[in-house]
């Protein structure tokens, strides 16, 4: 498997999405870092080619699931929601980042809740409805 850039492996750690030793305990390195290896091509691709961005972020959903990790669920749902409401796929973002949302308050992962709740005002806010996107600006700010 190809090394990580640097820069990538810092990003998913500050985003939550490379997890501190503790919580690997149940999941290999190896499988740790291939979700991370899928992440990161989708976020390659993301400015491209969609297709292969969204082939990548399912790649890295299926293993995180197969593995039970809701963290890792979250991290992928969260990225997904990033490419499409990047690409202008606002319903699609939004639907990600609530799933995202649910797993992360479920578990009790309050910064990835909070960033959820950013990426969901985003999308309203860039469908021209602020009154909307308010309430989960301030509810995460409440994070």
């Amino acid at each position: 498997m190809p090394a990580l850039p640097r820069v990538l492996v810092v990003l998913f750690f500050a985003a939550g999405i490379f997890p501190s030793s503790a919580q690997t305990t149940s999941v290999s390195q190896a499988d740790t870092l291939k979700i991370i290896e899928y992440n990161s091509k989708c976020y390659e691709y993301e400015n491209t080619d969609i297709k292969k961005a969204l082939e990548y972020s399912d790649k890295a959903l299926a293993l995180a699931i197969a593995l039970d990790n809701k963290r890792f669920i979250a991290g992928v749902y969260f990225i997904k929601g990033n490419v499409y409401t990047n690409r202008g796929v606002y319903f699609r973002g939004f639907q990600n980042y609530l799933q995202a949302a649910n797993i992360s308050e479920a578990i009790g992962d309050k910064r990835r809740y909070a960033s959820c709740l950013v990426g969901m005002g985003n999308v309203d806010r860039y469908e021209g409805d602020l009154s909307a996107s308010r309430p989960n600006y301030k509810k995460a700010l409440d994070f």
